[in-house]
């Protein structure tokens, strides 16, 4: 591994625990009973005590480190990245992904210290929706494999429904995230929630859809079964 490499993953890794920071340094003006789980509204409606809290911050450090380095490392376990160069749209959706899961884990903990004011409906749909666009963009080039994507029988059984699927898939998802971060800043959040919820169901159905589609039309389309990828 090249050294630039190293320093980047150590950086990130720093990044990825500063919950764990912020936590320590706010530890002593946590209440002993917090809010760790919020309504539709965004207003708190399960309280726990500031230690569950902090359990709760360290698994989620936890999940995002081993999301990052699992994505990252992926070619070296997926069948269909081995002895391949590690894919860029992958390490990229690695990156995304370790910063939105960062940006929850500070926006419970903030939560917890600022109940009132209602930072995870405030938040959750711009965060949601950044992550979604950001997926979309890179979803675009996402080389075939088995843990990222649109993986669905059609998909992986075909380098030409894959390819064509996450084209689709990705202006659907840079189209949604950017109207999910646009509703959440209009609407209610109740109005945001539904529309969220609707948009995120759309969004997996429709590539899903098309994939198939393009199965049941495989034989009629020239380049489908060419196993370049």
């Amino acid at each position: 591994m090249k050294a630039k490499q190293v320093f980047k993953h150590i950086g990130f890794t720093v990044i990825m625990l500063l919950p764990l920071l912020y936590l320590f340094l706010v530890w002593g003006k946590l209440p002993e009973q917090v809010p760790t789980h919020f309504n539709i509204r965004g207003l708190p409606d399960e309280y726990s005590s500031r230690s569950s809290l902090a359990g709760i911050t360290v698994l989620l450090c936890v999940i995002v480190l081993i999301c990052y380095y699992l994505l990252h490392f992926l070619y070296k376990i997926d069948p269909r990245l081995v002895n391949k160069p590690s894919s860029p749209a992958i390490e990229k959706i690695a990156v995304v992904v370790a910063i939105f899961l960062t940006a929850i884990n500070f926006t419970v903990l903030f939560s917890s210290l600022n109940p009132a004011g209602q930072w995870v409906s405030k938040l959750k749909g711009p965060l949601l929706g950044l992550l979604l666009t950001f997926l979309g963009y890179y979803m675009y080039s996402l080389k075939s494999n088995y843990f990222v994507g649109i993986r669905v029988p059609w998909t992986l059984d075909s380098n030409y429904n894959w390819r064509k699927t996450h084209q689709l898939a990705g202006v659907i998802f840079f189209i949604g995230g950017l109207s999910i971060c646009i509703a959440s800043l209009l609407f209610s959040p109740e109005i945001t929630e539904y529309f969220l919820m609707s948009a995120i169901v759309l969004m997996v159905i429709i590539p899903t859809v098309y994939s198939f589609i393009l199965f049941k039309n495989r034989d009629t389309t020239p380049g489908y079964f060419n196993k370049e990828t």
